[in-house]
């Protein structure tokens, strides 16, 4: 890439992937710089720029192909979370603004509805943990309050079930991470409490898998005071979680997981908490058996990478922070993964 960055994002927008936003030091300064890669020629190149810079948001691709880019934390910024939102048009490699969100959040989740709206979910705004809901009218080009969460929380996920939305785990007051999940029932616009997970985890990553289980893999355990090597699968018709007796080769937060065309899934690096370190370790969960298998590692360790499915089939992972006993530096190598 042009620039290293770490927590910024990655979204597939017809043929190619976009690269948007993202630190470019540790812990400093924001980006504008959007690039696209070229999963045919394999080149990235400079795809226009943000009005303002952003991290930790997360896209969403609306109907109408354009790429949605909320909130998130800006550096330098007098109050670091952000509340103002982007429109990115591929076509012309061109960012605009439209309608900000009514509060500042970034950590949060964000899901787009079936009827194309996106709703994001709860996150951390400016010193604060908010349970706040909001839905942005793309055919307006607004957001507007939803109902809230009855937890506050960050660092959460949200994952779109049928009909449903699942949100589970995250940060609350006095750094506690959840246990405790709620599920949005998109016909009624209603919150209810959901079962509680197998144990409490904050970043962790849930992938809906093809047969729509929800994988749920590590996260930090403020009640185990470390990250997890474990993973549950919540079954939607049961509406339960599972612990999995079989566990990833490292614990880890702050990874990625990604679904392969074949169902298994790709989880790649992370932060280790009992190593104090990044870690490079792969692993790669097979539905068929709910076990993980190891992978080819990464060349380098990294967290708050990003990474995406490619039309090709191949997964493309970029940048993210090396934190080791003997180094620290911002990446901006982009990885190929062939299943």
């Amino acid at each position: 890439m042009r620039t290293p960055r770490d927590a910024h994002a990655i979204l597939v927008a017809g043929e190619k992937a976009l690269i948007m936003g993202g630190r470019t030091k540790p812990y400093g300064a924001t980006t504008t710089l959007t690039e696209v890669y070229d999963p045919v020629s394999g080149e990235i190149r400079e795809a226009g720029r943000m009005i303002g810079s952003r991290s930790f948001f997360q896209p969403v691709l609306l109907d109408n192909s354009k790429v949605l880019a909320a909130g998130g934390y800006r550096q330098p910024n007098p109050h670091g979370t952000i509340r103002d939102c982007e429109l990115y048009d591929p076509r012309k490699q061109r960012w605009k603004r439209t309608g900000a969100m009514q509060i500042p959040r970034e950590l949060y989740a964000a899901v787009k509805l079936p009827n194309g709206d996106v709703l994001v979910i709860a996150g951390f705004s400016n010193g604060d943990i908010t349970r706040t809901v909001e839905r942005y009218e793309t055919r307006r080009g607004r957001f507007r309050p939803a109902a809230g969460l009855q937890t506050a929380r960050f660092g959460h996920t949200a994952t779109l079930l049928d009909g449903r939305i699942l949100v589970a785990g995250g940060r609350a007051a006095r750094d506690i991470s959840l246990t405790s999940t709620e599920i949005y029932d998109i016909g009624s616009g209603a919150w209810s409490a959901g079962p509680d997970m197998q144990e409490d985890r904050f970043r962790h990553m849930a992938t809906r898998l093809a047969d729509g289980r929800v994988l749920i893999t590590g996260g930090y355990s403020s009640k185990q005071r470390k990250t997890l090597a474990s993973a549950e699968i919540y079954d939607p018709d049961a509406n339960t979680f599972t612990l999995l007796p079989a566990a990833m080769s490292d614990g880890r937060m702050d990874h990625t997981a990604t679904l392969l065309p074949d169902g298994r899934v790709l989880i790649a690096g992370g932060w280790n908490s009992v190593k104090n370190r990044t870690v490079a370790s792969v692993d790669i969960f097979d539905p068929a058996t709910n076990a993980f298998a190891p992978a080819a590692p990464l060349p380098v360790s990294r967290h708050e990478q990003a990474a995406a499915l490619l039309p090709t089939g191949a997964v493309l992972l970029t940048g993210g922070l090396q934190h080791e006993p003997s180094s620290e530096q911002m990446l901006n190598d982009a990885l190929v993964y062939r299943p």
